[in-house]
């Protein structure tokens, strides 16, 4: 058996005299010291957020500065190799396409500009 559920929209009390008067919650919030309340309540929930944002920032700020060392190293490693191991040779061509691959990633600009 189905019922059907009319959604409905939440209203405004109505006085027992059947006037259209705001509830005590928002006649609090049209008075100046609710109103200031309400802001305080905006401004620390909005503090919040930013120290949660800029928390999360500096924690992905970290992981690329660890991933622009580690691919440092990569490109490091990789030419001692390189100048080690002459052509033809499997070997080098893997380790040429290796260097490659870390040098485009290490000039992307979200590696390039941690430092600013």
């Amino acid at each position: 058996m189905r019922r059907d559920v009319t959604p409905t929209r939440p209203t405004r009390a109505v006085a027992p005299d059947g006037a259209d008067r705001p509830s005590a919650q928002e006649a609090a919030m049209l008075t100046p010291a609710g109103a200031d309340a309400v802001d305080a309540a905006e401004l620390i929930l909005l503090r919040d957020l930013l120290q949660t944002v800029d928390t999360r920032v500096e924690s992905v700020r970290r992981d690329l500065l660890e991933t622009r060392h580690l691919l440092q190293e990569v490109a490091r490693l990789s030419e001692q190799v390189l100048a080690q191991v002459r052509p033809p040779n499997p070997v080098r061509d893997d380790m040429e396409a290796v260097h490659a691959g870390v040098v485009s990633l290490l000039a992307l600009s979200s590696l390039t500009f941690l430092d600013y």
